[in-house]
Order: C-alpha cells, then sequence, then structure tokens
C-alpha cells in the first residue's frame, strides 16, 4: 500500500507472522508483515498486527509533524467499497467528512478541518447529487465537485440533495 510500506510498532508485543493466503499491505520497518488483507465468505477479513491507534495517539505529531505516513489510508483500504456509496467523497487526510442522511434524497454533510492552518480543498460529488444548502462556512459547487474554504479548525456543514424524480 503505498506510503504505509514501514508501519511503526511501539507497542509492548510483536506478532511474527508469516501470510499464507493473504496480501500484505503494509510492513514493519523490519519488513514483516503489519497490515493483511485475505477473502472470506462473501467479503474480506483485515488483520492489523500492530497497536497502531494506541501508539500514534500517545506519540506527539503523529498525523501532522514532518512527512508522516498517511495512516488514514488503512481505514479507506478498509471501508472503501462503503465510502462509493456516499454523495460526497474526499482525498485529504487531515479533513473529516460525516455524512447523515435526512431522508432518501438529501444529506447533511460535515467537512472539519483538524489541521490549525486554513486549507482549500475539493470534494467529489457523486453524480445525480447537487449543493442545496450550505449551513456554515464557504462551499461552492461546479457540478462536479465542491470547493471549500476551511478555516483553521473549523468546518463546513452544508446540504446536498438529489432532485425528485
Amino acid at each position: 500500500m503505498a506510503g504505509l510500506d514501514a508501519i511503526p510498532n511501539h507497542g509492548t508485543f510483536k506478532i511474527n507472522f508469516r501470510p499464507t493466503r493473504a496480501s500484505v499491505l503494509g510492513r514493519e520497518p523490519d519488513g514483516k508483515p503489519a497490515f493483511t488483507t485475505a477473502p472470506l465468505g462473501k467479503g474480506r477479513v483485515y488483520f492489523l498486527a500492530v497497536p497502531l491507534e494506541m501508539t500514534l495517539a500517545q506519540t506527539p505529531g503523529a498525523f501532522h509533524a514532518g512527512s508522516k505516513p498517511p495512516y488514514w489510508r488503512l481505514y479507506h483500504q478498509m471501508g472503501g467499497h462503503l465510502l462509493k456509496r456516499r454523495a460526497v467523497r474526499k482525498t485529504h487526510g487531515m479533513v473529516g467528512l460525516t455524512e447523515h442522511a435526512l431522508d432518501v434524497r438529501s444529506r447533511v454533510e460535515v467537512v472539519i478541518n483538524y489541521p490549525p492552518n486554513r486549507l482549500r480543498e475539493t470534494l467529489e460529488i457523486a453524480a445525480g447529487w447537487n449543493l442545496k444548502q450550505v449551513l456554515h462556512g464557504k462551499a461552492m459547487s461546479d457540478g462536479r465537485s465542491l470547493n471549500l474554504e476551511l478555516d483553521p479548525n473549523d468546518a463546513c456543514v452544508m446540504v446536498v440533495a438529489r432532485p425528485k424524480q
């Protein structure tokens, strides 16, 4: 997995294993598998062999200081098939995006700028969805994407909708 070829393990234990049918998506700095996936029934199973969340939560600057690996891609890898169903999609790792259905034709999108600096972000809007209303923040749509200006540690809240059939 691009950018996650050296997943740190600062935990108190180490699991040494050899994948037999799983694909390796990320490795520890010593080359040992750290993140794997394999088909299971109608889905997939993911295995993370390091206590990554605990390690990152206890490491100052783990997400933004220097050139840190894009750890958010782990979650994107696991939930990518679900993210494709969303009306709005993001690619910036330091921007949070939640989607809340109001009814079958409208959703509230909350876009959060986590860093302490201003960001300009372009989000993809799925076909058939349009920006209906901006409740907080600055957002404009060109029909295919949403262009946002996000103040430091602030959010943009907007409603997207599908036209009535």
